[in-house]
């Protein structure tokens, strides 16, 4: 996980004390969206319900598509509809 330094320091008597922390704002790691994942299933309801991502998306934006939401949808009607091609006769 990529992590960003802080600086935090304090004045005590007189003299300047500081030390460095990783900030929990930073970037979350990028993973491919996957349908049949269960978090991410509920990681984009919560999306759609909230319409916002909360604490940052941490999906990758693939090729073609040009948003992260519509990538989203198109994925899954793609893994759904695969289900029931399987099962035309």
């Amino acid at each position: 996980m990529d992590l960003v330094d802080q600086v935090v320091g304090r004045v005590e008597n007189g003299q300047a004390h500081f030390r460095y922390r990783h900030s929990v704002l930073a970037t979350k790691p990028r993973v491919l969206f996957d349908p049949s994942n269960s978090k991410h299933m509920k990681d984009f309801a919560r999306f759609v319900k909230h319409n916002t991502w909360g604490d940052g998306c941490c999906y990758l934006l693939e090729d073609p598509y040009g948003d992260i939401p519509s990538m989203i949808r198109a994925k899954i009607a793609d893994y759904y509809i695969a289900k029931y091609i399987q099962k035309v006769k």
